[in-house]
């Protein structure tokens, strides 16, 4: 994940993307807002072989899972950027 310079709007914009490598190379890329449900992005296992990651879920579930300490706290950072 790395985060975009070429907005020319003025957004935040953060770009997700994965590589396959093989007898060619394939990306996915995937723009999306700050702010904005993350994307399912495939992992790749072997060329040709993937399975899809629901990075907003999976992120969602980690989140549940921290003490409420660390919630609060990555609250407080977004509600103060």
């Amino acid at each position: 994940m790395r985060t975009s310079t070429l907005d020319p709007c003025g957004w935040r914009l953060v770009e997700f993307s994965t590589y396959e490598c093989g007898l060619t190379t394939w990306a996915s890329i995937e723009p999306v807002a700050v702010g904005d449900a993350l994307p399912e992005m495939p992992l790749f296992l072997e060329p040709e072989a993937f399975v899809l990651v629901p990075l907003e879920m999976t992120d969602q579930t980690a989140f549940d899972l921290l003490p409420a300490k660390g919630r609060k706290a990555l609250e407080s950072a977004r509600a103060h950027p």
